[in-house]
């Protein structure tokens, strides 16, 4: 026949909405322990597959798969909530996303071209927010928590083979992981959180594991071979836990606003070709982290310890691992190049506004810290009886903001009582103000 053609589409697509909400202006009394959680747990296993094997003059074996993460997580209470609760008061808002993606391409011709290739994409857009309204009150004889978390696990694996007997072979895969999540822990203007025996956390924690594996190898026996992949990563995260203007926390113990954002990502390349004539094999790696990790008080809030520590933290961590290898090898001409990019672009920030006051008999921290473990590795060979031609050109680049913000008029007391406070790069706790 003139043509064998084999292919797959397979596509995942989430759009969920959790929500929990107290509405404005209620009134509760509540003896022990109050909670208030929305949680979304979502996990995706996407397999796709084709092949082509014929005597045909083209053969073609494509995979197209795709997966669309965008949940809406949300607890609240509203604006004007009054809440007293004889124990402890909780809310999180929690999103967990695990994801798999593999595909495999593969087209195998006797005599004519073989042409196999792979298109693999991951996209997340969740939001996740843990409220407090405006003018709210919470009075708990025990910990107040506030929590939005978001955590994700996508494993892209993407394989491509072409083989020609005696004609030309081509591979290629393309694979894509985008994630946008924002996430947001907010206590909101003039509300009052108060602790009479424990301790006031309001924190922001986004987390992503990604591991992404390319693989194309295309072999021919009698003309020409090319086998490419182009990989991209990109983490653009919003994380931001906030107190805005004019809000009140008071607690006996330990008073935090903590911002945190993790990031891991191990990335493999792989191109092969072979031939008896002509052969090239190309690796590109894109990976880029612009995230923003922000702890922020607003004007004229407060933060009181009667008997612990303040703390306003934003903390930013990334690990990043690039491996890329291409070969060619031909009986004539060979070329192999592999271009390996890494970009940090991320902000991590800090601040307490114009006219705020922390309070605290033990310590006080101001603190901005971002931890980089950046590895690429790279490679490349060309191997041929006439010419031979290989090439690598690795980049890293870091434009990384961390700053640490004290606004005009702002007030800062520490009693220096008690331990001290855990910080960045710093084996023993410290007593004091830190910025």
């Amino acid at each position: 026949g003139k043509a064998s053609v084999a292919g797959a589409v397979a596509c995942v697509f989430f759009f969920n909405v959790t929500q929990a909400k107290i509405g404005s202006g209620t009134v509760l009394d509540i003896s022990g322990d109050a909670q208030v959680s929305a949680e979304a747990d979502t996990t995706a296993r996407l397999i796709a597959g084709a092949l082509s094997a014929s005597s045909s003059k083209v053969g073609v074996g494509l995979t197209v798969a795709s997966i669309a993460n965008s949940d809406q997580v949300l607890a609240e209470l509203a604006d004007n909530v009054q809440l007293n609760a004889g124990g402890k008061y909780t809310q999180n808002a929690v999103t967990s996303a695990d994801f798999l993606a593999v595909t495999i391409a593969a087209s195998v011709t006797t005599s004519g071209t073989g042409v196999g290739g792979v298109i693999d994409a991951i996209v997340m857009d969740n939001h996740v927010s843990s409220i407090v309204g405006a003018s709210a009150l919470i009075t708990a004889g025990s910990d107040i928590a506030i929590l939005a978390s978001a955590k994700a696990n996508p494993l892209l694996a993407a394989l491509s083979f072409a083989g020609s007997g005696s004609s030309t072979a081509v591979g290629g895969t393309l694979a894509v992981v985008v994630t946008n999540t924002v996430t947001l822990a907010e206590v909101k203007g003039a509300a009052r959180l108060t602790s009479t025996n424990g301790a006031i956390s309001v924190r922001a924690l986004s987390e992503d594991e990604f591991i992404n594996v390319l693989a194309a190898a295309s072999v021919s026996g009698g003309g020409t071979a090319v086998a490419g992949t182009l990989g991209v990563l990109i983490a653009l995260n919003q994380t931001s836990a906030k107190i805005d203007d004019g809000a009140v926390l008071t607690g006996k113990n330990d008073v935090s606003l903590l911002s945190s954002g993790k990031t891991w990502m191990l990335v493999l390349g792989m191109s092969l070709s072979a031939a008896s004539q002509n052969a090239v094999g190309a690796t590109i790696s894109v990976c880029v982290f612009q995230r923003a990790i922000k702890a922020l008080v607003g004007a004229n809030a407060k933060l009181t310890s009667a008997a612990g520590n303040v703390l306003v933290q934003a903390n930013g961590e990334n690990w990043a691992l690039q491996l890329t290898l291409a070969a060619a090898g031909a009986g004539s001409n060979a070329l192999n190049g592999t271009i390996p990019v890494f970009v940090g672009l991320d902000t991590v920030w800090s601040e307490i506004g114009q006219s705020a006051e922390l309070s605290a008999a033990g310590s006080v921290g101001v603190l901005a810290n971002l931890d980089n473990h950046t590895y690429v590795v790279s490679g490349g060979l060309a191997v041929s009886g006439s010419n031979a031609f290989g090439a690598t050109l690795s980049t890293v680049v870091y434009t990384n903001t961390v700053k640490a913000i004290v606004g005009q008029s702002a007030v800062i007391l520490s009693g220096g009582a008690g331990a001290g406070l855990s910080l960045p790069n710093r084996a023993s706790k410290r007593r004091g103000v830190f910025i």
